[in-house]
């Protein structure tokens, strides 16, 4: 028993090791980004100075205290309100809270960003692409000013890091269209990429039958996903889209 647990240990510490001689200038890079990121949100970002995060807080609010009637939020559904609301439960400091979701979402982006352009080239190029993204100045931008835009965009990167796997199965799907749904519930704006997976999906691997199961799968997937928003502006608003 001694000598499996030995065994098991040195197969795992190999494929840490593996795993890290093959991804480590992507995560280097990264911890780099996170790095330079959190220095300016916590030691030179002013709060005054930020964007728009503690108006969706307040709404987020007011919505888990019941008063969903008396909010309007424009150009955006409750989801990004009702996120931030309930993990500053948590942490009980809302500028805390949305720069913290910022700062992860920006720096999921430049992880996964190799991540997605290896999946169609080879390393160097996936390494030019993340250093591009990484040095970004918008990017950069969002990780630190509390906005409600960047989560659902790193959401978005999830659900593609899914779709394009080359050995696509269900879970991948059914993960790809739960995140892309959230990412819906807190921007309207993804709805193309939604339109643009499921197009993706009906012409995927045509010499099989699975594209049809798949694209139905998914179409669901994100439907029921969703239908808690459906459901909150139906019976607040008396109709689907606020």
């Amino acid at each position: 028993m001694y000598g499996n647990f030995n065994m098991d240990a040195g197969i795992k510490s190999l494929h840490v090791d593996k795993f890290w001689k093959i991804n480590r200038f992507q995560i280097l890079i990264t911890i780099v980004f996170f790095i330079f990121a959190v220095y300016v949100s916590f030691f030179i970002d002013y709060p005054s100075a930020s964007g728009d995060g503690m108006f969706y807080y307040l709404t987020g609010k007011q919505i888990i205290a019941g008063e969903g009637e008396n909010v309007y939020v424009p150009n955006a559904p409750i989801g990004g309100s009702v996120i931030f609301a309930t993990v500053d439960l948590i942490f009980n400091d809302a500028f805390f809270t949305i720069k913290i979701i910022s700062l992860f979402s920006s720096t999921g982006i430049v992880f996964f960003t190799y991540t997605i352009i290896r999946n169609f080239f080879d390393s160097k190029i996936a390494l030019l692409g993340q250093i591009f993204v990484a040095t970004n100045a918008k990017l950069f931008f969002q990780s630190y000013i509390p906005l409600n835009e960047i989560l659902p965009i790193f959401l978005i990167f999830i659900s593609f890091c899914m779709i394009i796997k080359q050995n696509l199965t269900k879970k991948h799907v059914i993960i790809a269209a739960i995140v892309l749904g959230i990412s819906f519930m807190i921007r309207y704006q993804c709805f193309p990429i939604f339109i643009g997976f499921l197009i993706f999906l009906i012409y995927y691997d045509v010499k099989t039958k699975r594209k049809v199961p798949f694209s139905l799968l998914f179409f669901i997937i994100f439907v029921i996903t969703c239908a808690p928003l459906f459901s909150y502006n139906i019976m607040t608003y008396d109709k689907i889209i606020d």
